[in-house]
């Protein structure tokens, strides 16, 4: 019989959401403290890649990478930029993407890629399309690499890790008689084998000045890896923001017109995001949440709105956001917030600009100057060090036996244990010691009807869960 444990990993290693928080660290280049641009991507859990544009004189630009979760950096590229202050954004790296282990591609100057095969260790500058196609944010599953549109409804698509491109254009299905002065797409997300995109239709005001203008919202889907779009769903004459994140039932994003610092929760009528019941399915905004106060104040006396949203995610119960000063989680759809913790050694960690979050745990973020990662919080280090050395055996046991459980206790204190069904509802054993420092062993005797399946041996000290270990019983 097979037993799958992803679900145990996911319900008892993460312990709670705010057993953690962001800590910051300098980067290689730390005399820099004005990069003005960052931007990061991560191959996996403990690598991750950072490439930093600096604006002030003299001018520069450099890919920094760690494989070991943001202790240690080497720089894979760096380059002097001899220009003018206004020729800067011409080598403004906007974004970088990790394809694989040997694959980087980053986006300069809305036109041009750099694109390394072996790692990082060298660099080919190139562009693939012509000059009339500008292009912002890069998106990648698997084999599949998709660059998104600045300013044309227009997808560049690599089904080869960006080794030959496509130049895919998007139909709209705009059905109004509205002229729009511009079209940006944003980049892709890929939710159970269904690309989904943002599109942002900017279009002048009647009867108003030539710089008032309002943005139409179209959120389509792919099935065909990009091939072909259907429109999903159109919000009309609403500043929305780029970010969202999609699950079973909502579509989150930001309402810039509504406030800075307000989320959106729309809901198709009965069908959810199942895209085969119905291509475009009615949809209604069902929440409008405030998550915290939008403005502070930097250091140079200039004003930003810290409530626009950078990066939107959905973990299981969990919707994450970040914005360039704060971080939050709700995990009852958006009704309400809290504040993550940023543990810097300075009084700011300055404005991020950019942040990937891979789990309730994981995450990276970068700032003008700084490197974040998710850490335990000091009382989670605290618990996880309570015990060593567990070991509960035999593991798979049968019914009717006797388990095992040895463990050395690093503080006294009053220690329980419990085996509950992996559903957490079944509570087969529950009882308490007091227990000294030094070596601990106790067991649990199984019988002879224990119904066989997967549980968890969790242990306590004082009330607080301190490690929790896999049972299998055939």
């Amino acid at each position: 019989m097979k037993y799958f444990f992803i679900i145990l990993v996911l319900a008892y290693s993460s312990l709670y959401a705010n057993d953690y928080e962001w800590q910051f660290t300098h980067l290689n280049n730390d005399t820099v403290q004005t990069a003005g641009h960052s931007r990061v991507s991560c191959s996996d859990t403990m690598s991750a890649v950072v490439a930093r544009t600096k604006y002030s004189y003299p001018y520069s630009r450099w890919i920094e990478h760690t494989s070991d979760y943001g202790q240690t950096w080497d720089t894979l590229y760096y380059e002097d930029l001899d220009c003018e202050s206004w020729e800067v954004y011409q080598y403004l790296i906007s974004d970088i993407k990790y394809l694989d282990e040997n694959n980087i591609l980053a986006i300069y100057g809305y036109r041009n890629f750099l694109q390394s095969t072996d790692g990082g260790k060298s660099w080919i500058d190139t562009s693939y399309f012509d000059d009339s196609f500008a292009y912002n944010e890069i998106s990648s599953f698997d084999s599949l690499v998709i660059v998104a549109g600045a300013t044309d409804q227009f997808m560049g698509i690599s089904k080869d890790l960006g080794k030959t491109w496509t130049l895919q254009e998007i139909d709209l299905m705009i059905d109004n008689n509205r002229e729009y002065i511009d079209t940006t797409i944003y980049s892709p997300k890929n939710y159970k084998d269904t690309l989904f995109t943002f599109v942002h239709l900017r279009h002048k005001v009647p009867f108003t000045s030539q710089l008032t203008y309002l943005l139409d919202n179209i959120f389509m889907f792919s099935i065909d890896e990009g091939k072909s779009w259907q429109k999903l769903y159109t919000i009309d004459d609403l500043a929305l923001s780029n970010c969202y994140a999609i699950d079973d039932n909502y579509f989150y994003t930001q309402s810039v017109d509504y406030s800075f610092d307000t989320v959106l929760v729309y809901k198709p009528d009965g069908t959810g995001l199942d895209t085969t019941l119905s291509p475009t399915p009615h949809w209604q905004m069902v929440k409008i949440n405030k998550y915290s106060g939008n403005i502070e104040v930097m250091t140079d006396s200039l004003s930003f709105t810290c409530g626009v949203i950078i990066e939107m995610n959905k973990f299981d119960d969990y919707l994450c956001i970040s914005t360039p000063f704060k971080s939050f989680y709700s995990s009852d759809y958006g009704d309400t917030w809290i504040k993550e913790e940023w543990n810097s050694s300075n009084k700011s960690a300055g404005m991020i600009n950019d942040y990937e979050r891979l789990s309730m745990s994981k995450g990276f973020m970068v700032g003008n100057s700084k490197f974040a990662t998710l850490q335990p919080s000091t009382s989670v280090l605290q618990k996880q060090n309570a015990i060593k050395n567990i070991s509960v055996y035999p593991n798979p046991i049968s019914s009717g036996s006797k388990l095992n459980l040895e463990f050395e206790a690093q503080e006294s204190g009053v220690y329980s244990y419990k085996l509950n069904s992996l559903d957490g509802k079944s509570m087969q054993f529950d009882r308490q010691d007091y227990l000294s420092t030094g070596k601990a062993f106790t067991t649990i005797e199984l019988g002879s009807d224990f119904a066989t399946g997967v549980y968890i041996l969790s242990i306590m000290k004082d009330g607080e869960v301190v490690a929790a270990k896999k049972v299998i019983v055939e």
